[in-house]
């Protein structure tokens, strides 16, 4: 009699359970007490401290200024306390969560960045722009006077280089405060973040001595110092972050570091003197500008040792490499731009772009180069795939040097020009880059400038490349 009476009980329960889930789930109302930081950038950690923040459905969201926090971005959800980090798609606005069909009170938040730094011609002064807003955040004051900055791949940090000072600032990108300095070897040059999550370096060159110096961006330390047999001027990574090469201008040498071992694998002698380098369509090859021989060197990956060169007429002056066209784009001191297929290489076409082109960029998708002209104070773009000079956009003063940055508004160009406090900004298009939806040319046009109120001699935009939250753990970022 028990044992039917214990049935039917269990019968009764299960009974219940199902007219529950059957009708929904009445969940209890969350709130939230605190969230900490009150603003950060995309990339950076938040914590949410709150009542009934969780329930055994797994029903929590978070919403930021109306869109929803992907889980992915998610460390861990507990009744009292979520974690999780800012995605690259929200902006300002109130911050959420919602358990089932119940929701929190709402708390304001700031997203800002991601940052573009601009260096102070012959001061310590370094100026963060944010560029959701294309407008000034902060100026603050370094140690010594800027020469360079690099920074880390995950964007977390920079490395403000010093070169008179022999030392290199690390910065808190989340807050531009500096938090240590690092002792380098003498006259440190330049530098390159390695694109790999696993191989967390920065490698720094330096102008007086014959060694790269290896800084560890995780315990922002030095890691090692490579010994050379020449002070190396000019530096490129390969898209896995597997290899670096450095190569020493007037001994002609390439040397090709091992990123794993943090060894030299290879040195190779060059035929001309090296100038700016890039590592090409899938880093099967290495182009290096040669300005004080007119040429253009293409060296084959892995084989380093062979070697393709193509020469020109006229002294070029700096080029860039589209990956998606297979091309080069080598603009030279007679007012020209030369294209130049990759494989071969082989010289396509010979464009007329304004008066003293300095500097060339292109887009994000690559279709398009964007040349900057000194003396006629515009820029030239270039159709890279039909080989064309389609149009000019007129400038306020006179281009030095450009930089692009990628966002989740559109994409920009930021110039730095002649002599002038500010910079200019150009819009790139507004198109859905996660659609791969082409650049359209209409949009390509002068903007704005931005008043910095120091004349830039340097710019360097912040990337922010990550693992997903719940693979990676919670990062100790410094953050409160």
């Amino acid at each position: 009699m028990r044992f039917r009476i214990l049935l039917s009980c269990i019968g009764l329960i299960v009974g219940l359970a199902s007219i529950m889930l059957a009708c929904g789930h009445s969940f209890d109302e969350p709130s939230i007490d605190s969230v900490t930081p009150s603003r950060g950038q995309p990339g950076s950690p938040v914590t949410i401290l709150g009542e009934n923040l969780l329930d055994i459905y797994s029903q929590t969201t978070i919403e930021i200024a109306g869109t929803e926090i992907n889980s992915r971005e998610f460390f861990d959800i507990e009744d009292e306390r979520i974690r999780f980090r800012i995605p690259d798609d929200v902006f300002s606005g109130d911050l959420r969560v919602e358990v089932g069909d119940k929701g929190s009170n709402a708390v304001p938040f700031e997203v800002v960045g991601s940052w573009l730094y601009v260096l102070h011609q012959s001061s310590t002064g370094m100026t963060a722009l944010d560029t959701h807003v294309q407008r000034v955040e902060e100026t603050f004051e370094l140690p010594a006077v800027p020469t360079n900055i690099v920074f880390s791949y995950d964007g977390r940090h920079a490395y403000a280089i010093h070169a008179n000072d022999n030392t290199i600032s690390v910065i808190r990108s989340f807050d531009n405060s500096i938090i240590t300095t690092i002792p380098v070897a003498l006259k440190p040059l330049t530098g390159a973040s390695i694109p790999d999550l696993d191989n967390p370096y920065v490698v720094i060159l330096h102008e007086e001595s014959d060694s790269v110096t290896i800084i560890d961006t995780e315990r922002n330390d030095r890691a090692t110092e490579i010994p050379l047999e020449c002070p190396a001027t000019s530096i490129a990574v390969t898209s896995d972050g597997e290899q670096a090469f450095v190569a020493c201008r007037e001994e002609r040498m390439l040397y090709n570091i091992d990123m794993d071992d943090l060894e030299i694998s290879e040195a190779t002698p060059l035929e001309f003197r090296p100038g700016k380098m890039e590592v090409g369509p899938g880093d099967e090859g290495l182009f290096i500008l040669n300005d004080a021989d007119n040429a253009l060197t293409v060296v084959d990956l892995p084989d380093i040792e062979d070697q393709d060169t193509i020469t020109f007429e006229i002294q070029p002056v700096d080029f860039a490499v589209s990956l998606s066209f297979g091309r080069a784009i080598v603009i030279h001191q007679d007012n020209t731009a030369s294209i130049v297929r990759l494989g071969g290489p082989e010289l396509l076409e010979t464009l007329e772009v304004g008066i003293e082109p300095v500097a060339v960029a292109l887009e994000p998708f690559e279709r398009y180069a964007f040349v900057a002209n000194r003396q006629s104070r515009n820029l030239s773009v270039i159709d890279v795939g039909e080989r064309t000079n389609i149009m000019t956009i007129d400038l306020e003063a006179s281009p030095l040097a450009l930089k692009v940055m990628e966002t989740a508004l559109g994409n920009w160009l930021y110039i730095i020009n002649e002599q002038a406090p500010w910079l200019s900004v150009v819009s790139l298009g507004q198109y859905d880059v996660d659609e791969d939806e082409e650049p359209n040319p209409a949009f390509f046009s002068f903007l704005t400038s931005v008043d910095i109120d120091a004349n830039p001699i340097g710019i360097e935009v912040q990337e922010i490349h990550r693992r997903p939250a719940a693979e990676e753990g919670f990062p100790e970022s410094g953050i409160p």
